[in-house]
Formats: C-alpha cells, structure tokens, sequence
C-alpha cells in the first residue's frame, strides 16, 4: 500500500509513510442516548464504569501499517447504510460493535480532547455529555462522515478502475453503477481536482521517532476517520493492493490477494461446514422440542 509523490520542483519522489502512530481512547462499554433537547439526535457515549465519566481504558500509542480502519469503514457503510433491512437500532449495535473493536472514532469533534493522556473538554462542536464528562459523538455526525468517506472512495474507484477491493459481486454493481454516474457528470480531472481537496483536508500531527540510528517522522492521528481518509489517499496511490473481504465462517474481515479466497487464516471450508451442520442441528432440535 505504500505510495510516492514527486516533488515538482526537485524530481525528487517522496515516500508518503505508510506505518502511522495511533491515540485511540478505549472504552468498555458504550451506550446510546436521546437528547433531549432535539427528538432527531442521538449520542453514543463510552464510558468503562456507569457513571464514571474521564476513566479511558487504554491511551497508549499504537501503530498500524493496514488499511483496516479505511476497509471496516467503508464494509460498516454497507451493512447499516445500504441495509434496508436494518433499523436504527440495529445500526446502532453495528456502529458500538465497530467503536468496541476499534475504539472511539471522534476526539476534538465531539466535545472531548486528551492532551498528556488526561481528557480535557473541548467546546469545538457541541456535546450534551461533555458537562457531566463523558465522551460521547452524535450518531447524526457518524453518518455523515460514513458517507462522505464511501463518495470520495468512489471517486478513487471513477479513477482507478482495475483496483482490487475484493468486494462481492453485489456490491460491484452497485459501485459500477455510482461510477457510471460520475464519470457522466465529471471528467477525470474534475475528479482528481474533487480528490486532491479531500485529501488536502486530512488532520494529522508529525511526532519525530529515533530508531537508533536515524530520526524519522511519523504521521499521528487522534480521529480514526481522517486515519481512514489518509489510508484512501494510500489506497489510489498504491500499485499493488490486496483485497478485502468478510470471511464466510466468521465474518471478520481479512486481505487476501486472490478473488477465490473465502476465508480467512483462523477459518477453513471444513471448519464453515461444521458450524453450518451444527447450526442445523440446534434449529432441528429447538423445532422439535416446540412441536411436543
């Protein structure tokens, strides 16, 4: 997934870095509230303890070199945005499930910031939990940042038409479709004109590394949608890419670097045709015993 640009001025090519450092909080559980104030807003706000606002379950840095979040994002978008089968509700499990495995998404845009590791209230963008501490990001905003991440991934696709995303079938037709319509309206350069000011507006800070030998720069993110906005940028510039599907046995998500892969390294066509005989059996029996 590593990407170059070329320097203008001097022909030199830059490397854009690929690994980046992550200040993820983390939260045991999370929790879905009405505002009272406005009957069409909700929040999710993580706490670890009921009714212990600021106690963040890990904060250290981490690092990364997958494209995970960008991928998880845009495969969330799918399953609670372009489900009609899904009600809010079911969103919102989808959307706490996702903020459990990953962490919080939003810092400094939802009223909460972390500075030396201790929360400090932002008053940036407003959040109703922020007086009584708690982190909390208004679902109205998730969505719409959701959506904003998946248009400019179709514009990547409009300009990059041979990548491999290792979507299933039906959601290529549904990209094939998005694409037809864009490349109707916009030309090429419109498109990449669209793209260069995304990704111009991505939020990062530089932290500075040694490794014993030479100091490097790092790119550092406290919000995991503009990490997934740097990973799209990654993504159009890289040459070679994997895929990404959601295992058949699992449903986790896992690269693969071939269409034909099904599952992922922890699962096996044997393993899926135990679980399904398995799942069977359990409904024979549960229908069974409700017939008696």
């Amino acid at each position: 997934m590593n990407g170059n640009l070329v320097n203008e001025e001097t022909g030199k090519t830059l490397m854009i870095a690929q690994r980046v450092k992550l200040y993820i909080p983390y939260f045991e559980h999370y929790e879905v509230k009405a505002d009272k104030n406005n009957s069409f807003m909700d929040y999710i706000i993580g706490y670890n303890k009921k009714g212990v606002p600021f106690e963040i379950k890990n904060i250290a840095a981490r690092y990364t070199d997958s494209r995970e979040i960008l991928d998880s994002l845009l495969h969330l978008n799918f399953k609670v945005v372009n489900n009609l089968k899904y009600s809010r509700q079911r969103q919102y499990k989808e959307i706490i499930k996702w903020c459990e495995k990953y962490g919080l998404p939003f810092q400094k845009g939802i009223g909460a910031a972390i500075s030396n590791n201790l929360p400090i209230i932002s008053a940036e963008i407003e959040n109703p939990y922020a007086e009584k501490g708690f982190y909390a990001f208004s679902t109205e905003m998730f969505f719409k940042e959701l959506a904003t991440l998946y248009n400019y991934f179709i514009f990547v696709l409009a300009c990059k038409p041979n990548l491999y995303i290792g979507l299933e079938e039906n959601r290529d037709r549904i990209h094939n479709k998005q694409i037809y319509y864009i490349k109707s309206k916009h030309s090429e350069e419109e498109i990449q004109k669209q793209l260069l000011k995304y990704f111009k507006e991505i939020r990062f800070k530089i932290d500075i590394e040694f490794d014993g030998e030479r100091f490097f720069l790092i790119p550092t993110f406290d919000n995991l949608f503009e990490l997934a906005k740097y990973q799209l940028l990654l993504l159009y510039n890289a040459d070679v890419t994997t895929g990404i599907k959601e295992c058949k046995c699992c449903g986790e998500l896992f690269s693969c670097v071939r269409r034909s892969q099904k599952f992922c390294s922890n699962c096996s066509p044997q393993k899926y045709y135990q679980r399904k005989k398995r799942a069977k059996q359990k409904d024979g029996a549960n229908n069974a015993s409700i017939q008696k």
